[in-house]
């Protein structure tokens, strides 16, 4: 995804570069044919899921690792609902 970044995204992440790292197109799509697949997951939604496994939790907003506080926000998580459904004028049932 890096190549096709902005100038002002890459000059935003620019603090985490040394820290990023490339995946391969298997290693990328893991997780998700994990999550889909995985007995141990069936029936269970709503978990945030990296390399396999679950995402820790509780990580501050400026790392890379886990899941960041506001991820977890549910004030948050309507207001980006509401405001999805009133830019794509579409109303969920």
């Amino acid at each position: 995804l890096g190549r096709y970044a902005t100038p002002d995204v890459a000059e935003r992440t620019q603090k985490y570069r040394d820290r990023m790292f490339i995946k391969t197109p298997q290693q990328g799509t893991a997780t998700t044919l994990w999550a889909a697949l995985a007995p141990e997951l069936e029936g269970i939604g709503g978990l945030y899921l990296a390399d396999c496994n679950q995402a820790e939790t509780g990580i501050d907003d400026d790392s890379l690792e886990g899941v960041a506080p506001h991820a977890l926000d549910s004030d948050i998580a309507r207001q980006l609902w509401n405001l999805s459904e009133s830019e794509t004028g579409l109303i969920a049932d």
